[in-house]
């Protein structure tokens, strides 16, 4: 059984779920048993004493695997250690990643985007202007790829000759581009990437999830629209959990679209608010974030002389 066949085989166990798994790949990694040995005699005892029942996977993964290597798809599997991440990242990211197109994506300095799928008009405007922003300092965008904020930060980015990673919330089997990405895809600027098995279909609980590898693929996130509950408001609540600096447009009207905004500011959010000198969002703090050594700790700033609330009205 090789590496990919071993860790969908992993996956399809009864009753193990991504804390077992990742369990189970620190025991072999400390034991130095290669994971394509995991189902050995000594592997399966391995995998016993981390809490892994070695019985058999609850369908056959093969034809699985195949699909994956006629798509290109890459198996990833933590501690990730060909990968040179911060160990933020290293400890928040899901302990399987399947990955199409350039995985070094992975390691790079990237910004998260996160907000409603109606988001107003305005809203999508101030994304692409910080996708803009962020992709012209060489910064990788990272999203969800839904519509909305999501495919705007995206298209954004293509758009400016920066790159992108799209988080999905379903398998990797799954994903059809939309339409308004496809026309400018360009696979050696587009990382795609899956923590699910390759044929699951999209749910709410894998969307909530996908926030949260955005979120460790990120060193910060921007928050454009939340409602006071919902996913972009949970992606908010992650980011501030798991210390990823967290930027939310601070609206001067207050609106049931972006309630939210003004809850996560009360948590610790960084108020994103427009520069009178260029009209755009101001993104020095983020920028100053963004290039800091990996795990030193950001200082929360207050609100920057000669701003103005983002989006007045």
């Amino acid at each position: 059984m090789d590496k990919l066949e071993t860790v969908l085989t992993l996956m399809r166990l009864p009753g193990v779920g991504p804390a077992r798994i990742r369990r189970a790949l620190a025991v072999l990694s400390v034991a130095e048993m290669p994971i394509e040995e995991a189902f050995s005699a000594s592997g399966r005892s391995l995998l016993t004493d981390s809490g892994v029942s070695p019985s058999a996977p609850q369908a056959a993964i093969g034809h699985v695997a195949d699909e994956l290597g006629r798509e290109g798809v890459r198996c990833l599997v933590a501690p990730f250690s060909d990968l040179a991440l911060p160990e933020s990242a290293r400890r928040n990211l899901p302990p399987v990643l399947f990955a199409v197109g350039p995985t070094y994506l992975i390691a790079t300095p990237s910004v998260g985007f996160s907000g409603s799928r109606s988001a107003t008009g305005r809203g999508l405007e101030v994304a692409a202007d910080i996708a803009e922003q962020v992709s012209g300092q060489g910064f990788n965008v990272v999203s969800g790829g839904a519509k909305g904020v999501d495919i705007t930060a995206h298209r954004t980015a293509l758009t400016n000759g920066g790159t992108t990673t799209v988080v999905l919330a379903e398998g990797i089997l799954q994903y059809r581009m939309r339409q308004e990405l496809r026309a400018i895809f360009d696979p050696a600027r587009t990382l795609v990437v899956s923590e699910f098995f390759p044929d699951v279909a999209w749910i709410a609980s894998r969307a909530m999830q996908r926030n949260r590898t955005i979120c460790a693929l990120s060193r910060a996130l921007v928050l454009i629209e939340a409602r006071a509950s919902g996913g972009t408001f949970a992606a908010g609540e992650a980011a501030l959990a798991m210390g990823v600096p967290l930027f939310t447009a601070d609206y001067s009207s207050k609106l049931e679209s972006n309630d939210g905004n003004r809850i996560l500011l009360e948590r610790g959010g960084v108020a994103l608010r427009q520069s009178r000198a260029t009209g755009r969002a101001n993104l020095a703090r983020l920028f100053e974030l963004v290039r800091r050594r990996d795990g030193e700790q950001a200082e929360r700033a207050g609100a920057a002389e000669g701003q103005r609330d983002l989006f007045s009205r």
